[in-house]
């Protein structure tokens, strides 16, 4: 995974929640915290549930998350088999 990207299993995501949504996979954090997502496989799919900070509006985000996103899925062999969810 590039080192750049802020990846990894979230031991607070509690085990009956990432059931109910698929097979976890991952956290994402944006460089500065203004968003997150929840990555989760799903079937063929792999599903990003986002969500932005606390108090932030989703079009005054300024830090990009789509592409990081997308290499994430590629290197999970999801390439072209992302669905973004936003909560």
């Amino acid at each position: 995974m590039d080192m750049d990207i802020d990846f990894r299993q979230d031991p607070a995501l509690p085990e009956r929640i990432a059931r109910f949504y698929g097979d976890y996979q991952g956290t994402y954090r944006s460089r500065r915290g203004q968003v997150q997502a929840d990555l989760f496989r799903a079937g063929r799919m792999l599903v990003a549930y986002i969500g932005f900070a606390e108090g932030l509006d989703p079009e005054a985000a300024t830090d990009t998350y789509l592409n990081e996103l997308q290499s994430i899925a590629k290197k999970l062999g999801f390439e072209n088999k992302l669905r973004l969810v936003y909560a």
